[in-house]
Parts: structure tokens; sequence; C-alpha cells
């Protein structure tokens, strides 16, 4: 009989989709040391986030429904709660063209570690995928079904669902790379499910990301794949850390003058 340090847990988690894939590893130690860890995610990210755990048999599902349903949800099942929500510590930073500082914050993803006093080096080390992903191969057939060479293109934000203006195939030649290679964009509209692009992420030549829930995901498992990967470090609500040891520095970083 396995002994368990919790009964039942509530994870009040931010509830960004990359939110989830940095916080991987702890939800996974929660899993360990409870009966049960219920987890709320946005219906959007449902099928995403239900992927992602899917080998997780005591790890929970609900909607996000706003945070009254939330704290009725709480009480009705009678569980515990861990609350990493609100825990972020911000600063103002000063972009270069605006009026006022913007409040960020910084390091977003070291803080969620800190938080629990974990060595970050755990976001990479346990960060696991489910073992099949059901709709990688169909996506990835539909999306280059003559098995191209080809750059992996992801420009949207939770702040610019329409995408960042980055002209990617002028960009690319004036940066000496091969012009000759197929783009393929991450879009809305090829499946509800992140996680269905691995097999894109793991053939790729090159992967360009903003700073985002792709960004997490690539990054997640940057030290097992062998593409290029470039980060377009334009958002200016976003300041991370791309490169250190523990992801073996694979981050080719773009800086730009003016932030979004």
């Amino acid at each position: 009989m396995t002994i368990k340090s919790f009964e039942n847990l509530y994870l009040v988690c931010p509830l960004s989709l990359g939110d989830y894939f940095v916080c991987n590893a702890l939800v996974r130690d929660f899993a360990e040391l409870a009966h049960s860890v219920t987890m709320p995610v946005l219906p959007q990210f449902l099928a995403t986030v239900g992927c992602l755990y899917q080998d997780c048999s005591n790890v929970r599902l609900v909607p996000y429904l706003g945070k009254e349903e939330e704290q009725n949800f709480i009480k009705t099942n009678n569980l515990s709660v861990v609350n990493f929500r609100t825990i972020f510590e911000n600063s103002e930073i000063w972009f270069n063209g605006d009026t006022a500082p913007a409040t960020v914050p910084v390091y977003w993803d070291r803080q969620l570690y800190e938080h629990f006093d974990m060595p970050f080096s755990r976001r990479y080390r346990d960060f696991r995928l489910p073992t099949n992903i059901h709709g990688a191969q169909e996506l990835y057939n539909r999306l280059n079904p003559q098995q191209e060479p080809f750059v992996l293109w992801h420009r949207r934000g939770s702040n610019s669902p329409g995408g960042i203006d980055i002209d990617l195939a002028s960009w690319r030649p004036s940066a000496g790379l091969d012009p000759t290679l197929k783009i393929i964009e991450v879009d809305l509209g090829h499946t509800p499910n992140l996680l269905d692009y691995v097999l894109l992420i793991e053939r790729a030549s090159e992967i360009h990301v903003i700073p985002s829930s792709m960004h997490c995901l690539v990054d997640s498992i940057s030290t097992k794949i062998s593409a290029t990967l470039f980060y377009h470090d334009i958002r200016k609500n976003t300041l991370m850390q791309p490169n250190c040891r523990w992801n073996q520095w694979r981050w080719n970083v773009v800086k730009y003058p003016h932030k979004v």
C-alpha cells in the first residue's frame, strides 16, 4: 500500500496554456504525493491539457468557469487547496517608446519553482509528454504531405490571437537562413490540441516562436529535438531567460527594438 501525504488536492494554478507545460513537473510531484489532484482548465485548453495528463490516473481536470464557481466546487468537494496562481512578484519595466512602465512578472517560470523551494532544473528534467498523442501523425501528414524539409512558425500569443506582424519569409534570408524551406505556421484552425504538433516539432529543420505556449512546449523538449531554435523576443509582457544550462542554451534569441 502506497502512503500518500495528502488526500484530495485542488491546484489553484495559473490558467494560461504555457503555464501547464512549465508546471508539468510540479503537478506530477503533487500527483505522487496525493490520492487525487484536481486542476482547473479554461475550456479552450481542455484538449491539450487533457492529452498532457492522460497517463496520470489520479489527475482530474475540470473546466474553469470563474472564481465563484471555482470556490463552490472546492467547498462542495471538500478539497485541500494549493494556490500558486497569485504568487508572482511583478516588476515595473520601461520599454522603448512607452509613456508608462509595464508590470511584468520577471522570470515567471522560475518564480513558480522557487515558490515551492524546488530547483528550476526539475522544470526540464521531470517534464513528461504522454505516451501516445493520437493526432500527431495525422496533423503532420496534413500539413506536410510531401515530407519536405520545413520551418515551424508560431507567432500567436494570449495578447495577440491574430498573430504578431513578423514577416518571417523576408527575415530568414536576411539572417542567412535557407530561403527555400517551406514554412508551416501553427494556426488555431488546425487542431484544438497543441500537442498534436509534437511530430512537426521533432522533424522541423527550424522552429521560430514568440513568447507563447508553443515556446513553453518546445522549450520543455528542446534537448531532445534537432531543430535550430529561434526565440523572437518581441512581447513586452514577458521577460524570461530563454537559455540556461538545463535547456543546453538551445535558443537563438532575436531582439526587437520595439516590443508589442
